[in-house]
């Protein structure tokens, strides 16, 4: 498909820094901006592996910050564009 998806994580909270919740998205560069959204209990590459394998077509192109719980997306048959 070679569309790209751009992905990141971010934590939103209220109050204390060590308060809120951990969420992953994507938003694909097309005309739809077609989007996801996961509320995360952890931050780790299992979790980011298993959201992409749901959420991303294989053939696609993901941009990412290259955060290290981004490597090996290459497994999924997605291109890892740093």
């Amino acid at each position: 498909d070679g569309i790209v998806v751009e992905i990141d994580e971010s934590k939103f909270c209220k109050g204390k820094d060590t308060d809120g919740i951990w969420v992953v998205g994507g938003v694909e560069r097309t005309e739809k901006r077609k989007c996801f959204f996961v509320v995360v209990d952890r931050r780790d590459a299992e979790t980011i592996r298993s959201i992409v394998s749901k959420h991303i077509k294989p053939g696609s192109i993901v941009a990412t910050d290259c955060w290290r719980g981004y490597q090996n997306l290459e497994d999924f048959n997605i291109i890892h564009e740093k």
